[in-house]
């Protein structure tokens, strides 16, 4: 149990590295609007979780139906974050 807390850590900091290293490169490269962009980088560093702790953290398989579930998921919420950011005057 130990090590997987150790293992669920670590992967974390990586994921959220990559979020920063994604968000950073594409702010670099386009005119898009921060929320936009860290939309983006919110997604995939989501997907490079999804995958990091599926074979790294938890040692289990990933399967296509469980992913693109998990997606939608992450989308859906993106969306409503958005809609609440819209309603409250962030944008």
């Amino acid at each position: 149990m130990k090590n997987q807390i150790l293992r669920y850590s670590f992967s974390g900091v990586i994921v959220s590295l990559v979020h920063l290293l994604v968000g950073i490169t594409f702010s670099e490269i386009t005119s898009f609007p921060i929320s936009l962009v860290n939309s983006f980088a919110y997604i995939f560093a989501t997907a490079f979780g999804y995958i990091v702790h599926s074979f790294f953290s938890f040692k289990s398989h990933v399967s296509k139906k469980n992913f693109l579930r998990y997606i939608q998921v992450i989308i859906l919420s993106i969306f409503f974050a958005t809609c609440f950011s819209f309603l409250l005057g962030f944008f």
